[in-house]
């Protein structure tokens, strides 16, 4: 099926905040995301994709502001991307070799990502 759904949730370690009371409690913060395969062939693969962020408890960071998540200050999309993939062949063996691109609109930033995989089981 050319639609994947991802729903990461962080319940121990570093997202920690304040909560109203002064007590410092876990957030839970959560990091959602769907791409969709839309185009193949036997050379590339294109799959665009979207996530999103928003904690199940609100918190304050430690400068005493609302810190709504672990990825950023307000539950949002914060990662409209683009991945094309070229399915490369030397002799038998195949190598994908990917570029990403990514926009953080939440951050206002930018982001540009290669790899390629040599190996895979």
């Amino acid at each position: 099926m050319p639609l994947q759904l991802s729903w990461a949730t962080i319940i121990a370690g570093r997202d920690r905040g304040i909560n109203n009371k002064g007590e410092e409690v876990q957030r839970y913060s959560n990091y959602v995301s769907a791409s969709y395969k839309v185009f193949e062939n036997d050379k590339f693969v294109i799959t665009p994709s979207i996530g999103a962020t928003f904690a199940f408890r609100n918190t304050l960071n430690d400068k005493g502001e609302n810190k709504a998540t672990f990825y950023g200050n307000k539950a949002c999309v914060n990662d409209i991307r683009l991945n094309a993939t070229y399915k490369l062949k030397i002799r038998s063996y195949m190598i994908p070799v990917s570029a990403i691109v990514m926009w953080n609109p939440e951050a206002n930033r930018g982001y540009f990502g290669a790899s390629a995989t040599l190996f895979s089981m």
